[in-house]
């Protein structure tokens, strides 16, 4: 698609993003010099042309070149120096048979709020509000008032995560809280009719994922006990209601925390440094994530240990797309010959990726840069997979192997560079995993925190908004990301608005400002009456708390002697008296 569709993701994605720029994870500086613009390809995979001379039947031989043949240092991995050429039937790679775009209940959901359904549904909504109660019940004791520890309920929720995102589509995750409740015209408007500050503290520090009391036991088998629920259902829901393009990236996000936890890892490269490192697949056309797993490290014996290998962290991520030709994208951490091999061979996937100079199956030649002229590059090939050696600069050389590409094909767009097309490829498929991580930190939900489990859920909630964008803009129109986490914040909130201006305790300056908000006409104009009785100063508010008997005779509002002025009724008639023009005689 070139880089002129890319440039359109990013700008209905509300981002100036730079998606040239390398994972910056790499412990190995193999893909310094493969950085070029990135493009968002339609399909400019190779598809090998037919041998002329065909095998009888289903038999595929193997017809090799003359030409030299490479050893690697196993000394059992033979390359040769010519392209392998199969007799019989084309390669079945990345014929994708299902196409991109959303499925299920996603294909019909058509605003805002129905595509955030899809992936932050009632199921995870309720796990929440049932966990949250639970421990609102235990420190409940800790209170001298019932009303500063009521149970939640689900609208409540819904309202607190609208909170969240309006903060975060705003640029206020990381500001004091306070600032957004302030009343004298720097706060938030939707969030202080929403709920209150103290209120909304409260929620914070009770959310939970989980039931408190079995948890230790739990603990023992599974470190993620805390947040296992909640991100095993999101996952679910984010593979359940969209089917991903022909090229994914498999890469990993390190969420910043710095406070205890059993998971917390330390990658300098990165910019938080500390936190907790998860395993994404992600869409590369539309930044789409697929699948997660969260870096658990060592888990104890039993149904949730699992190897935390490159090569099987790599199979539990591409799963869900077992068997549909598609192409993933991985970098030196991740690529192996036996991976690609394997995803090949038993997944009906292929692999592009770089190599560390450390496997042995690369022959030693490769990996030098002794008698090589700059920009040049050596080919190996084999019957499943092809492997290069390219030279950016002098003394030095990137290793990528391919299960998708089967020529010596240089990209034309390169020029003097005269990169082979593996390379090409590969810088624009290798972003997708970092082009998330800035479009979550750019209207980020998180707000400071010592508990994991809940940053879990921030970040949970930043892929959800980034997800439901997708969905939203597939199915509808295309609309900017900042607009539609707005609109989604106050879709959230508004139905504890509406509960809220119902109750007889707020003040009413806030259930003023609540019907206007909504829509709805003043209580006082509806009913046409003046109010009996004494009341409060609308214009003094709860602060003064003046108490009165007089109200507007026009809009029928309690307003006390300070605010309001007397004049005679004839003075009123004559307000009201239409203006008469008096003709003079003309003689």
């Amino acid at each position: 698609m070139g880089t002129e569709n890319t440039s359109n993701i990013c700008k209905w994605l509300d981002e100036d993003l730079d998606v040239g720029i390398e994972n910056e994870s790499d412990d190995e500086s193999n893909k310094e010099d493969l950085l070029n613009e990135v493009h968002d390809s339609n399909s400019e995979q190779d598809n090998e042309e037919e041998d002329d001379d065909y095998g009888d039947g289903d038999e595929r031989l193997m017809s090799i070149n003359d030409g030299n043949c490479y050893t690697g240092r196993d000394n059992t991995t033979i390359w040769q120096e010519e392209p392998v050429s199969l007799r019989g039937r084309r390669r079945a790679q990345n014929i994708v048979i299902h196409l991109p775009g959303p499925k299920r209940a996603a294909k019909n959901a058509r605003t805002h709020t129905e595509c955030f359904d899809c992936f932050i549904d009632q199921t995870i909504i309720n796990v929440i509000v049932r966990r949250t109660n639970i421990y609102i019940e235990k420190v409940k004791r800790n209170y001298g008032r019932d009303r500063d520890c009521k149970l939640t309920n689900d609208v409540e929720i819904r309202a607190l995560l609208g909170i969240l995102y309006l903060a975060g589509a705003l640029k206020s995750g990381r500001l004091n809280v306070r600032e957004l409740w302030d009343k004298n015209g720097t706060g938030i408007e939707s969030i202080y009719l929403t709920m209150t500050y103290n209120r909304f503290q409260f929620l914070l520090r009770c959310l939970r994922f989980d039931n408190i009391h079995d948890r230790q036991e739990r603990k023992e088998i599974d470190k993620l006990a805390a947040v296992r629920e909640v991100f095993e259902l999101f996952v679910q829901n984010s593979q359940r209601c969209y089917i991903p393009s022909e090229y994914v990236t498999t890469d990993e996000q390190l969420v910043a925390f710095r406070g205890r936890c059993p998971m917390k890892v330390y990658i300098p490269t990165k910019p938080a440094k500390y936190g907790i490192k998860i395993f994404a697949m992600v869409d590369v056309k539309t930044y789409y994530t697929h699948n997660l797993e969260i870096y658990a490290g060592i888990q104890p014996d039993g149904p949730f240990h699992q190897s935390n290998s490159a090569h099987a962290v790599v199979k539990r991520l591409v799963h869900p797309i077992k068997g549909t030709g598609r192409n993933v994208t991985t970098d030196n951490w991740f690529t192996s010959i036996p991976l690609c091999l394997d995803l090949l061979e038993n997944d009906k996937i292929t692999l592009v990726g770089t190599l560390k100079k450390n496997k042995r199956e690369i022959p030693p030649h490769f990996t030098t840069t002794q008698d090589r002229e700059v920009n040049s590059t050596l080919f190996g090939f084999n019957e499943n997979c092809t492997i290069i050696s390219y030279v950016p600069k002098k003394n030095k050389t990137v290793l990528a192997l391919s299960t998708m590409h089967y020529d010596k094909a240089m990209d034309e767009e390169t020029g003097g560079s005269q990169k082979p097309e593996i390379i090409f490829f590969y810088n624009r498929t290798k972003c997708a995993v970092d082009v998330l991580d800035q479009l979550c930190s750019a209207y980020d939900v998180s707000r400071n925190s010592r508990r994991w489990p809940l940053t879990i859920f921030f970040d949970i909630l930043n892929i959800a908004g980034v997800n439901a964008l997708v969905v939203y803009s597939a199915n509808k129109q295309k609309i900017l990301r900042k607009n539609f986490l707005k609109t989604l914040a106050l879709n959230l909130m508004k139905p504890l608005i509406s509960e809220r201006i119902t109750q007889q305790t707020i003040p009413r300056e806030i259930k003023r400002r609540g019907e206007q908000l909504l829509g709805i006409p003043q209580t006082g104009q509806e009913e046409g009456t003046r109010p009996e009785g004494i009341g409060r100063c609308y214009m003094c508010g709860r602060t003064r708390n003046k108490s009165t008997r007089q109200s507007c005779s026009q809009c029928l509002k309690r307003i006390c002697p300070t605010h309001s002025d007397v004049i005679c009724l004839n003075c009123v008639e004559d307000m009201h008296r239409p203006t008469q023009i008096i003709e003079s005689d003309v003689d």
